[in-house]
């Protein structure tokens, strides 16, 4: 079983936020677990897993990571920018 890595840079609160209510909103039990650790269905994972959780998340559904926590740092877009709606 592999480990994260702790995670060497600050996170920032808002993105650690993002992550929670992104799973949260996906059907997952979180709490926290001490500093740095979160319960996640029932299960400890560190910050830096609960952040990489949170992005093959996003991704799969086709959105951007978020900021810092993704290898090409793409910034944080909680919701894709849709072209208006021409004539139906």
């Amino acid at each position: 079983m592999r480990r994260a890595a702790s995670v060497t840079a600050p996170v920032s609160d808002g993105i650690v936020d993002q992550a929670r209510r992104h799973l949260m909103s996906r059907d997952h039990t979180i709490v926290g677990a001490g500093p740095g650790l979160f319960k996640i269905n029932g299960r400890v994972r560190s910050l830096l897993e609960m952040l990489e959780m949170a992005n093959r998340s996003l991704l799969s559904l086709g959105r951007s990571p978020l900021d810092g926590t993704a290898p090409y740092g793409t910034g944080v877009h909680p919701s894709p920018v849709r072209p208006p709606m021409v004539g139906r």
